[in-house]
């Protein structure tokens, strides 16, 4: 026998020890019991990268210090329980890892909430009226405060084909007796749609902020007008120069109380990572409280603003601004507190690239005008417009793209038409050119519409797409406002998810929440099936769309766990229950995996784990 060098006996030790800590059932850590040991479960780690075919489990896991020790059997995780561990059994339900929502807004306080519906005029103007009348509202009835009505279906009002205008809303400040939705305000009202970019307000709003036939639409906007030129309370991607009222006094710590409410609806959901649209330092320091106090249960990627880049061409300015974004990042990046297993992440901006696609707005860049329809809603006749929504998209932001990138910050931008998605991969393709690769995962968001050529373009250049695949379905916005006015072949490309994947596209999931009511389950099944069942009030259609394009339902799960995990750069800490990574889990009361994929949005959550701690349990079904 030959004997080896010392060095080289170092190595093959290394290397065994490295092969040992990759099998199914070995600790990574130190030998010692575990704090907590989950058994006799259907644990789903995630792990397979294929379709359900390839699907790895096991029945327990153990946890130790916030991290994941032990995956495998209920027979060997004995060794890890001692007179200390916390056994908890699970009695058969699916253990997997904590949803991530890689697109978020959070909840904020509400004046008037429209619950994500559309309806008859009397209907939606009897909402407003209760929310006028309200205990904590009614004093301000005869104010010039704004009343903000907010999550408003406008493609779903009844009969199809109406929409809301400041006519109908005047009808709120009518006499009682004259009108049976009058209540006398004179307060100005403002309706905001569910896509956060158009909204429609009362008379009062526009006399406040002085709209007038003669004011110019905004470069990138729209202002509705009705037959005479006037002003007809729609508005879209419009902010005017004067007010539309006095801004009405809130509850005191109003922000603070409205993240604390999000974060534990999501802790309720299974989600235990969120990335959160662009903020200020204002939002960091509510995260950094929240941490002190012990109240952070999540972990939490807040992006910070960066709109300054478009049309900004001097270089000194836009490092100015970078360097407020430096001193932002190294202040708050990693907090965390000991009393609370949340932690506080600061490496990304939030840029628009375009608005919304839907009609009337069409704020959305496309490659393509937009078709005009000069016969009725029942009876359309399409000719070729020539607007094609935003002009120029962020093909004024190139610099921007290059120099946040040469500083290293992950870039977040919204764009849901095609040309917005090109011109977006453009400057990520230019600012790889300027920098080299250094793992950045930018992301495009929403990616409605991409050119079939612009596919393969996100896997190669490693952006990842961020799809909210609950608006994968036939409903008033996808079919009313949409068909007609693009092509069918660009029709056929509606969010892509399939194509994007197969393009080698890593595919990340977030809710948008809250343009659309938090339920992270929905946005799985509706990534395998596209299709919801039929609504009127909610607006929505029978049938599928693009049924080409759906996931399976591994794969919807992953793209919300590992992908967006792969998007947050944490993936080789979260996303999935592998031995190392923190214990970040759920336990579910249903198999997603051989349940019929259209009941996956009924699944309620019995357990959130963060880093091995409970941050929710079911209180009425206690494992």
């Amino acid at each position: 026998m030959h004997w080896k060098k010392p060095g080289t006996l170092i190595v093959l030790a290394c290397a065994v020890i490295a092969l040992a800590l990759t099998l199914p059932g070995v600790a990574t850590a130190k030998k010692s019991t575990a704090d907590t040991v989950l058994t006799n479960g259907f644990v789903y780690t995630v792990e397979n990268r294929g379709s359900s075919q390839n699907v790895e489990t096991a029945q327990a896991v153990a946890i130790l210090d916030g991290k994941i020790i032990f995956v495998g059997t209920n027979g060997a995780a004995k060794k890890y329980i001692g007179p200390h561990t916390e056994v908890i059994n699970v009695h058969g339900k699916m253990v997997m890892p904590g949803l991530q929502d890689g697109h978020t807004h959070l909840q904020r306080f509400i004046a008037c909430s429209m619950d994500y519906e559309g309806g008859t005029e009397d209907y939606v103007l009897g909402k407003i009226k209760a929310a006028l009348l309200r205990e904590d509202q009614i004093g301000m009835l005869k104010s010039n405060y704004v009343l903000t009505a907010n999550y408003f279906n406008s493609q779903s009002m009844l009969p199809a084909g109406t929409h809301l205008t400041r006519y109908m809303l005047d009808r709120l400040s009518s006499d009682p007796l004259q009108d049976p939705m009058g209540t006398g305000t004179t307060r100005p009202i403002r309706v905001v749609d569910l896509d956060g970019h158009t909204f429609i307000v009362n008379s009062k709003a526009i006399e406040n902020a002085r709209v007038t036939s003669t004011t110019p639409d905004p470069p990138d906007g729209t202002i509705g007008r009705d037959a005479n030129g006037v002003p007809n309370g729609f508005f879209a991607d419009y902010t005017p120069p004067y007010p539309w009222g006095d801004t009405p006094p809130r509850p005191a710590n109003a922000d603070y109380v409205a993240r604390l409410l999000s974060i534990q609806d999501y802790n309720k959901k299974g989600t235990t990572s969120i990335w959160r649209s662009g903020g200020g330092t204002s939002d960091l320091e509510i995260w950094k409280q929240m941490a002190d106090n012990g109240v952070l249960t999540m972990r939490v990627n807040q992006a910070l603003g960066a709109g300054w880049v478009r049309g900004e061409t001097d270089a000194a300015v836009i490092q100015s601004e970078i360097d407020k974004l430096n001193a932002a990042k190294a202040q708050y990046d990693g907090y965390s507190d000991s009393t609370t297993p949340g932690t506080l992440t600061v490496d990304s901006v939030k840029i628009f690239a375009d608005g919304v696609v839907e009609y009337p707005s069409q704020t959305a860049a496309m490659l393509e005008p937009y078709n005009v329809n000069i016969g009725t809603f029942e009876s359309p006749v399409w000719l070729p417009g020539t607007w094609r929504g935003e002009e120029p998209s962020v093909e004024d932001a190139t610099l921007g793209f290059k120099m946040l990138d040469a500083a290293h910050w992950t870039i977040h931008v919204h764009a849901i038409g095609d040309r917005g998605v090109r011109a977006t991969l453009d400057n990520f393709e230019a600012a790889q050119k300027a920098n080299g690769v250094w793992g950045s995962r930018h992301t495009i968001v929403h990616v409605e519409f991409v050119d079939p050529a612009d596919m393969p373009r996100f896997g190669a250049l490693g952006v990842v797409p961020n799809l909210q695949l609950q608006w994968a379905e036939r409903d008033t916005y996808t079919v009313d406002a949409v068909e007609g006015y693009l092509s069918p072949a660009v029709l056929d490309t509606i969010y892509p998810a399939r194509s994007l994947m197969n393009g080698g596209a890593v595919v990340a999931g977030g809710s948008d929440f809250p343009v659309d009511a938090l339920n992270p389950w929905r946005e799985i099944e509706q990534a395998a099936t596209r299709e919801q069942p039929a609504s009127e009030l909610m607006g929505i259609y029978a049938g599928v769309l693009t049924p080409w394009e759906c996931l399976t339902v591994p794969e919807a799960i992953r793209m919300h766990t590992m992908g967006t995990a792969y998007q947050l750069h944490q993936d080789d800490v979260t996303g999935s229950i592998k031995v190392g990574k923190y214990a970040d889990l759920i336990v579910v009361d249903q198999n997603l995996l051989k349940i019929d994929p259209d009941n996956i949005s009924d699944t309620k959550v019995l357990m959130t784990l963060l880093g091995g701690k409970v941050v929710w349990q079911d209180p009425a079904n206690p494992l």
